[in-house]
C-alpha cells in the first residue's frame, strides 16, 4: 500500500517536470524498454581489475595472498566434514553415552564456527591485517586440535572393538608437503623395535585403494587388518626415497621416503595398517622390476 502511495504521489506531482514515471516493472519490461531506445553500446576490451576505490587504493592480491592461510583454512574444512561423519557414525552406536554425544556436538560446533568465521571476505582472501590474520589461524588451529582429540577417541573405540588395541595417544602427520621428520614416526626413526599402527579414515563416498605414509627408510614389514575375516594380512607396499633439503637447515639433507600401501578402504570407513621394523625387508627392492 505504501508503494502504491509513493507511485501515485510521484506521478501526480513530479512526472511532468522530471519526465520520469514510476511504474511496477519486471526485468523483461526493463530490457525491452532499453532495447527500444536503440542505443549503440560500446564494446569493452579492457578489464575492470585492478579495482581501486581511490588513486592509491587498489584491491589486488586476494587471489594469491597468504596461500598458506588458504590451505590451512581448507584443512580445517576437511577436518570438520571428516570428523562429522565419524561423529554421526558414533552417534548411531547404542553404546555411545550422552556425554560422548555432547562432546562430539561441542567439538563439531566450535570447529564449524571457526571455519565459518574465516570465510569473511578478508579472511579467506588473505587480505586482513596481520593481527586479524593471526587470530583466524589461531581459531582454526585450536579447534582442529580439539576436534582431533575427540576424533581420536572414536578411532580408539573402533580399534578396541575390532582387534582389542587401545591407544590414548593417537598422533597426526598434519603437514602434507613435509618429510618424515615432521611426522610422529620421527621420534622412532632409529628404533629397531618399531611397531606402529596407522589409522586411515576415508571420508569420501567412494573407495580409496592406496594409502601414503612418510617413513625414514624402506625396512618395514606391512600388514593391513581385514575386518571381514577379523585378521591381519600381509600387504603389498613399496617405498620411494629421494634426498631433500631441510627446510629450516638448508645445508642439511634428509632421505625422504614415501611408502605406498595397497589397501582398499570403503567410502566412510576406517582402515588400519601395521608398520613394523624388519631389517630383512627392503621395500625399495621389492618394488623394483628385475630385467632379464
Amino acid at each position: 500500500m505504501s508503494l502504491d502511495n509513493m507511485i501515485n504521489y510521484w506521478n501526480a506531482n513530479h512526472m511532468e517536470e522530471t519526465n520520469i514515471e514510476f511504474i511496477y516493472s519486471t526485468p523483461q519490461i526493463y530490457v525491452d524498454a532499453v532495447a527500444n531506445e536503440q542505443i549503440e553500446w560500446p564494446t569493452k576490451y579492457d578489464d575492470m581489475f585492478p579495482y581501486a576505490d581511490n588513486d592509491a587504493g587498489y584491491w589486488t592480491g586476494y587471489f594469491t595472498s597468504r596461500p598458506n592461510d588458504k590451505k590451512y583454512f581448507r584443512d580445517g574444512s576437511h577436518t570438520l566434514h571428516a570428523a562429522n561423519k565419524i561423529f554421526a557414525m558414533e552417534g548411531l552406536n547404542q553404546r555411545t553415552t550422552d556425554a560422548e554425544i555432547e562432546e562430539f556436538t561441542r567439538a563439531s560446533k566450535n570447529l564449524w564456527d571457526a571455519v565459518g568465521t574465516v570465510q569473511h571476505h578478508d579472511g579467506i582472501t588473505g587480505t586482513a591485517k596481520q593481527h586479524v590474520s593471526d587470530d583466524y589461524k589461531t581459531r582454526i588451529f585450536k579447534n582442529i586440535e580439539a576436534t582431533n582429540q575427540v576424533y581420536a577417541t572414536s578411532i580408539n573405540k573402533i580399534s578396541q572393538d575390532w582387534f582389542g588395541f587401545e591407544n590414548q595417544d593417537w598422533q597426526w602427520c598434519s603437514r602434507t608437503n613435509a618429510t618424515w621428520t615432521d611426522c610422529p614416526i620421527a621420534a622412532y626413526h632409529d628404533s629397531t623395535d618399531l611397531d606402529m599402527l596407522v589409522a586411515t579414515h576415508n571420508p569420501a563416498s567412494v573407495s580409496s585403494h592406496v594409502i601414503e605414509l612418510k617413513v625414514p627408510h624402506p625396512h618395514f614389514k606391512v600388514s593391513t587388518f581385514d575386518s571381514a575375516d577379523n585378521k591381519w594380512v600381509d600387504a603389498k607396499a613399496d617405498v620411494i626415497c629421494h634426498v631433500q633439503q631441510q627446510e629450516l637447515y638448508p645445508d642439511e639433507t634428509v632421505d625422504d621416503c614415501v611408502m605406498n600401501v595397497e589397501q582398499t578402504i570403503g567410502g566412510g570407513e576406517i582402515g588400519f595398517t601395521r608398520v613394523k621394523f624388519d631389517k630383512e625387508h627392503n621395500l625399495i627392492e621389492a618394488s623394483c622390476v628385475s630385467k632379464p
